[in-house]
């Protein structure tokens, strides 16, 4: 079949068999089109657009088309979407200059001409670059910064705050910008190069820093010990990021800050008194108002020293004592030996063990205000003295001590009985001898010079055994 003129045609279909037939009738089945001979009528749509924009153009419909063509020339200045009366052109931004818009109808026998060219022109559209974030900026200053991070020669940048400009434009340099120090605000930038604009990304948003509030009291003891170490805790103000201590005066102890709102002291054992502590907050910007002041009682602790004598005999009753503090209260610690009377008093007395060897004697002081200090160690040396031949010899005196070149061993009174004067040094070995006959003068020069110095047991014998002993210092 050949048809000669368009249009939307039925098909029948007769079978026959002897004298039977059949007709089945199918309608609409075959459209004829015609090619399409007259083209559409200039696209109308803007003439100027800038790059990265979508833009619509239209036109009027042509006899026989089923659809359109739309094109732009050359095919760098943008892609277009659509098949209608209507065509979407997303425009490049990587050319710019001039170019033309046809469309030409369609349908199954193929495109017909191309209506009239619209001429147009493509701008580029600025390229959107970021906003640095703003910031705070201390009060009474000329504010913080903003800045894009980058801009393209030729376009124009204009600052606004709170969506009114500010009248600041900067050209543009293929660098970053900086508008300045602006106060508080909300800010966003917009560029322009004569025929496109467009905002940059971003706001930047500057505030004040405020100076931060006064902060509260210290929280802590207000009575402490000078051999302690104490823990003062404060909130941090409003407007406070940190906090400064001050302890005063400087000699009461060394003020440290193991965290963010703790401080800790550790006061001075030679400071005695009343100490001032404040705080502060403070931020990048300022300190804050000083808090109240704590004032912080700084009691002595007690330093007790223990005298008595050093070196004992077995059995022997002994003395031993610290210097009084009214209202103090004493705790004594004594190896080698047993307290017989004073615990919890300045002074004790010390019955020593049968068996020789080292002793000690220590003390514990606490004071009516709650301080506890604690004494050396005090040793005592204790030793057999049994078997004693001449009563007058207990007790000895040794001058100058420390000693130089020589010592004198002074006598309670002349001896009935020859003894032996004896030295030894800290490991009990004999390093000088002098033999004291009987009756004798009360005082006896000893040569030491040639013995180094340090500390020696002076001793006196009488028949190989110790009746009396000191100690002595060789310088």
């Amino acid at each position: 079949m050949t048809y000669s003129t368009p249009g939307v045609y039925d098909v029948t279909l007769t079978v026959t068999k002897s004298t039977l037939s059949n007709t089945l009738t199918q309608a609409d089945m075959i459209q004829v089109q015609s090619p399409v001979t007259v083209a559409p009528s200039q696209p109308a749509g803007p003439s100027e657009i800038c790059g990265l924009t979508s833009n619509e153009y239209t036109t009027q419909s042509v006899a026989g088309a089923v659809n359109y063509a739309w094109s732009a020339t050359p095919a760098s200045a943008g892609t277009f979407a659509g098949t209608g009366l209507t065509g979407t052109l997303t425009a490049s931004n990587t050319w710019s200059g001039d170019f033309t818009v046809k469309v030409a109808g369609a349908n199954a026998c193929g495109a017909g001409p191309y209506s009239p060219e619209l001429a147009c022109t493509l701008f580029h559209q600025p390229i959107i670059y970021s906003l640095f974030s703003g910031g705070g900026y201390c009060d009474g200053s000329a504010g913080y910064d903003i800045k894009l991070e980058d801009s393209e020669t030729g376009v124009s940048y204009e600052l606004f705050k709170n969506g009114t400009t500010t009248g600041i434009i900067l050209a543009g340099t293929g660098e970053l910008l900086n508008f300045g120090p602006q106060t508080a605000g909300s800010y966003t930038v917009v560029a322009t190069n004569g025929n496109c604009t467009g905002t940059m990304n971003g706001v930047a948003e500057n505030f004040v820093i405020p100076t931060p509030a006064q902060a509260a009291i210290p929280n802590g003891p207000a009575n402490v010990c000078n051999n302690e170490t104490t823990t003062y805790t404060a909130s941090l103000p409003a407007d406070g990021y940190w906090l400064v201590w001050t302890l005063g005066p400087a000699e009461a102890g060394t003020l440290s800050q193991p965290n963010l709102t703790t401080a800790e002291i550790i006061w001075n054992s030679s400071f005695s008194g009343v100490a001032e502590l404040l705080v502060q907050g403070a931020n990048e910007c300022e300190t804050g108002l000083v808090s109240p002041v704590l004032h912080i009682q700084v009691n002595a602790a007690p330093q007790p020293v223990v005298s008595g004598d050093e070196l004992v005999c077995t059995g022997e009753v002994k003395g031993y004592s610290v210097a009084a503090t009214t209202g103090s209260t004493y705790t004594w610690n004594v190896s080698g030996g047993t307290i017989t009377a004073g615990q919890g008093t300045h002074e004790i007395t010390i019955e020593w063990g049968a068996n020789a060897g080292t002793g000690s004697v220590m003390v514990t002081e606490e004071t009516e205000q709650g301080c506890a200090g604690n004494s050396a160690v005090f040793p005592v040396e204790i030793e057999v003295c049994s078997g004693i031949s001449d009563p007058s010899v207990a007790g000895i005196k040794v001058y100058p001590n420390p000693a130089g070149e020589s010592f004198s061993l002074q006598l309670n009174q002349a001896l009935t009985q020859e003894a032996v004067c004896q030295l030894t040094d800290v490991t009990g070995r004999v390093v000088a001898s002098v033999i004291i006959p009987a009756n004798s003068p009360v005082v006896h020069l000893v040569d030491i010079s040639r013995l180094p110095a340090g500390m020696y047991n002076v001793k006196v014998l009488q028949k190989g055994v110790v009746i009396s002993q000191v100690k002595l210092v060789k310088k």
